[in-house]
């Protein structure tokens, strides 16, 4: 890498693995290039995939080179080579199905054959399925299969005339018929959530330190208030005074967030029976007349008091002070395309969403204000955005 590109991924704040392999991206370059094909992805509906190499040994300043000139001899002109992490290189395979990666993984494969052992990933976005199995070379292949590493029925033959599923994200052990010799590959098929931690923005510093600042702040300054909110709760219910449940974090990382418990024990069963006067588009649930919120809770979903403890989330790390509402694990799943790019932000006690109408925007609203606090996210607008939420909170506008 030049100079000049040196001092510009600085000024960016961008990481750069520091090997320059000519034809390579920069790590930084890759990841925009992906980004802007994910976009184009979601909004013309087609998939693409990308096929990752990982060599057995990263040690020496030319271990990728023979992957890069093995790529250079089999892409085509609309592919793209770059750094997909540290020591890692992937391609960028526009318009390509899942097999169509793995055809290109088992050719890049044959032409190494004779080199270090390489261990092989395919990613596809955005309807990938979650799968693994190993990557045996064409010329081991003896299985009837179509000749391109991929069996008839769409999974990676074995030496012995059988098709072999193995699970789990080990390394598997292939046998290279054609020399004898054991040669370490692993494939791992992953569905489109397995991008999304690639995808993942990293929280800036100062954001950091506003977080754990007024995290740290709040709990000393509430702590009096939040401990008759629990004695209130547990005095005029049965249940524990907080709720614990599965959210989606940054990169879909899942964890528990904390609140004041405000619907009676067994409330999460019974939303099933509900999800039809759901009166909000998307996956995300919510009644203004929810049955199964306590007196005691209705009050505190009115000024959001029941969100305090979640303040110990932003101190954990787990969550910061502003930014996306994370939703529960599961409803979290069910959405698609677009709608998953708040998955790149660290969720937040607040957001622009909150401030803009909170529960009274529909989802896909919900969704773009999110994108847009990401776009033009700054220290200035995160106290902007908590200056405002105070007054949205005392006159409970939006909140049920």
């Amino acid at each position: 890498m030049t100079a000049p590109e040196r001092f510009w991924n600085w000024l960016r704040g961008s990481r750069d693995n520091g090997t320059s392999v000519p034809g390579v991206h920069s790590l930084q370059r890759f990841r925009d290039l992906i980004a802007r094909e994910r976009a184009v992805s979601d909004r013309g509906g087609y998939e693409f995939s990308i096929v990752v190499f990982e060599p057995a040994d990263t040690e020496g300043p030319d271990y990728a080179k023979p992957i890069a000139n093995a790529l250079r001899r089999r892409i085509r002109s609309t592919d793209t080579v770059g750094w997909f992490d540290e020591k890692v290189i992937g391609v960028l395979l526009p318009h390509t199905s899942a097999a169509g990666a793995w055809k290109l993984g088992s050719d890049i494969d044959a032409l190494l054959k004779r080199g270090p052992a390489v261990t092989t990933l395919v990613y596809t976005y955005p309807n990938g399925s979650a799968e693994s199995r190993p990557l045996v070379p064409p010329h081991s292949n003896d299985n009837g299969g179509d000749g391109n590493g991929v069996g008839s029925n769409g999974s990676a033959p074995g030496n012995n005339g059988s098709v072999k599923d193995r699970r789990g994200t080990g390394p598997e052990l292939a046998k290279d018929g054609s020399s004898g010799e054991q040669t370490q590959y692993r494939a791992h098929r992953n569905s489109s959530d397995s991008l999304e931690p690639y995808f993942a923005r990293p929280l800036p510093a100062w954001k950091r330190t506003l977080d754990i600042v007024g995290s740290i702040t709040a709990l000393i300054l509430l702590a009096p208030l939040m401990l008759l909110i629990a004695l209130a709760i547990r005095l005029t219910s049965r249940g524990p005074a907080l709720f614990l449940q599965e959210r989606a974090g940054r990169g879909n990382r899942p964890f528990r967030m904390v609140k004041f418990r405000t619907m009676i024990a067994g409330a999460e069963e019974i939303q099933s029976k509900l999800r039809e006067r759901n009166e909000r588009s998307g996956p995300a649930f919510k009644m203004k007349r929810d049955p199964r919120v306590t007196t005691v809770g209705r009050v505190l979903r009115r000024f959001s008091l029941d969100e305090l403890p979640q303040f110990y989330n932003v101190l954990r790390g787990d969550m910061s002070l502003v930014g996306p509402r994370p939703l529960p694990f599961e409803e979290s799943e069910i959405c698609t395309g677009w709608l998953r790019r708040r998955l790149e932000l660290t969720p937040g006690v607040t957001g622009l969403w909150q401030v803009s109408g909170r529960s009274e925007a529909d989802f896909d609203e919900w969704v773009r204000l999110d994108l847009r606090y990401a776009r033009g996210q700054s220290l200035l607008l995160d106290l902007k955005l908590l200056a405002l939420t105070v007054p949205a909170v005392l006159v409970g506008r939006g909140a049920h």
